[in-house]
């Protein structure tokens, strides 16, 4: 019936607003334009430049000119943007999905 006029038959059987349908799921699943809330890995991410670039400009300037402890603030900040770095992987790790199933998920 429909061998020459293969745009009608596609749109006839509703192809194309399923496939608009499950492209709509995909992205509402696997983009960030959903997410409204922040939760605390977005926070630590979003604030761990500041401790990054105190540290790179003490570190730089560690031969140069010093102060009293400067190795301790040094150590300390390393291990501020070490621990939030642990915290948002893990945290990422643990909160991903079991399985890669579109239909599942989405039924979830």
């Amino acid at each position: 019936m429909y061998e020459k006029d293969y745009e009608t038959a596609l749109h006839d059987c509703n192809y194309l607003k399923t496939i608009k349908e499950v492209n709509r799921l995909f992205y509402g699943n696997y983009s960030n334009m959903h997410k409204h809330t922040t939760n605390l890995s977005d926070i630590l991410l979003k604030g761990l430049w500041i401790p990054i670039v105190i540290f790179a400009c003490l570190a730089v300037s560690f031969p140069f000119r010093s102060f009293p402890y400067e190795e301790l603030v040094l150590m300390v900040l390393l291990a501020i943007i070490v621990s939030v770095l642990l915290f948002v992987s893990v945290k990422t790790f643990c909160d991903r999905p079991n399985n890669n199933n579109q239909i599942e998920q989405t039924i979830e």
